[in-house]
């Protein structure tokens, strides 16, 4: 009896094309096609072992005989291996070192960053920010995404400028290159902001005292975008009025107490964090108040002007300079005026007679009500000529054809010029108006010789004297 069987010979899978040790630079594609490394009759199956050092590199099959080496990101030397399996299951390993030259890293993190308005430039030193895994040396560039915001430059080979030029974003690029040609990139934003603008349509309040609660909308310090903003407000002292921003960025002012004075502060802060600050007074306003809303006065004439403090008459809480307005019934007696900056009231005489005088003051805010003058200006008490006049004659004595009259009166009168014969006949009768200042010639030509009587009526005041005629 005999047996036959057949027996086959199996070879294992052999490598063709041996693969290199290989020395790569970070951010380096490198793919393998096993079918150039390993040959065999068979249809072969291929794969990868795990590395042993995956932050050094690693293997990814991708089929097809296809491995990708890929980037563990750390640098170093690491043996990876590969092989191909036969139809029978015999399998051929292949292994080779890779040596890696890490990108350069980040030490210390460069922060997206917000600057205001103003701020010019400033300077890094990116020798402080990076360095290389292998010690080589860094060189340096940068780019900025927006020059109309800022522009970046390298002064030196690591210092980075940035320069302003405009409001709004930017991102800083910065590429980091070690000696042996690795490359990373880093980036930071840039905000360049302004703070809220300040552009107040008033520069202090006026409240009267029992307004209770105000609003002011913040547009009226802050500009359009007021409700982009938060803000913080005060009152110094707090016991005039309390202060509030409510939810529609409207200033609310709530009266609480009786002084007068207090000094309001708003900051308001945008989304970048900067702040503005506006403070201004507020008044609470009583206005000025009538103490003695009437007087009655008599003076004689000729012993003015006569001089009024009118802070006795009207008082002001707030301590205010007040300006005053004036009415006077009758010209014809006096005329009234209160000198500017001042509260003297000046009455100057004009003639005999009753005028009132109407005032009012009025503050920054508020008039006050009215105050009555009524003066009398009288005639003084005559008991001769020597009371009205300053100066008087007749002449010439005896007189011919004339005979004149001249006085200087202390005030002006109504002046009438009268002669009369011995009977009280008159001949002439002359009136001058009314005056202070009298030279008057009577003709005598006509007229007998003898006595004759010479009447001057003073406001119908008679004062009469004898006057002779040759």
């Amino acid at each position: 009896m005999s047996t036959s069987f057949l027996f086959t010979i199996n070879e294992a899978p052999e490598v063709v094309s041996a693969i290199a040790d290989t020395s790569l630079v970070a951010g380096f594609d490198w793919t393998l096609d096993l079918t150039e490394v390993f040959s065999d009759e068979d249809n072969l199956r291929y794969g990868t072992l795990a590395s042993p050092d995956s932050s050094v590199a690693y293997l990814s099959y991708l089929g097809g005989g296809a491995v990708q080496v890929v980037d563990g990101l750390g640098g170093g030397t690491v043996t990876l291996n590969v092989y191909a399996v036969d139809a029978i299951g015999d399998t051929t390993f292949e292994n080779f070192s890779v040596t890696i030259d890490a990108a350069p890293i980040a030490s210390k993190q460069l922060a997206d960053t917000v600057v205001a308005v103003g701020f010019g430039a400033y300077t890094i030193d990116l020798n402080e920010y990076f360095t290389d895994p292998e010690g080589t040396s860094l060189s340096f560039s940068v780019s900025s995404s927006v020059d109309t915001v800022v522009t970046a430059a390298l002064n030196g080979s690591s210092q980075l400028t940035v320069s302003e030029v405009g409001e709004g974003t930017a991102s800083i690029s910065i590429d980091v290159t070690d000696a042996v040609g690795a490359v990373a990139t880093f980036s930071f934003s840039i905000i360049v902001a302004s703070p809220p603008p300040v552009e107040p349509t008033f520069s202090e309040r006026f409240y009267s005292v029992g307004f209770g609660t105000a609003n002011v909308t913040l547009s009226k310090i802050f500009g359009s975008d007021y409700r982009n903003y938060t803000y913080e407000v005060s009152a110094d002292p707090d016991s005039v009025v309390a202060v509030s921003v409510n939810a529609n960025s409207v200033l609310v002012i709530e009266e609480i107490g009786k002084a007068y004075r207090a000094q309001i502060t708003v900051t308001a802060t945008n989304s970048f964090g900067f702040s503005s600050t506006y403070s201004f007074p507020l008044r609470l306003n009583s206005g000025p108040e009538v103490v003695v809303d009437e007087l009655v006065l008599v003076d004689t004439s000729g012993t003015g002007p006569w001089v009024i403090d009118l802070d006795s008459l009207i008082v002001d809480a707030q301590d205010d300079t007040l300006t005053y307005s004036l009415q006077v019934s009758n010209t014809g007696v006096l005329s009234a005026a209160v000198a500017e900056g001042t509260s003297l009231l000046t009455i100057t005489e004009v003639g005999l007679g009753t005028a009132q005088v109407l005032i009012s003051a009025a503050d920054t805010l508020e008039t006050s009500g009215v105050i009555s003058i009524m003066f009398t200006i009288v005639a003084p008490e005559v008991t001769g000529l020597e009371d009205l006049a300053s100066k008087f004659s007749v002449y010439p004595v005896p007189a011919t054809d004339e005979v004149t009259v001249k006085m200087e009166l202390v005030r002006a009168a109504d002046i009438v010029i009268v002669l009369t014969d011995l009977q009280g006949r008159e001949v002439y009768r002359q009136g001058l108006g009314t005056t202070a200042q009298v030279a008057h010639s009577i003709p005598l030509v006509q007229e007998a010789s003898g006595i004759w009587y010479l009447t001057v009526l003073l406001d119908g005041q008679p004062f009469t004297w004898p006057v002779i005629k040759r």
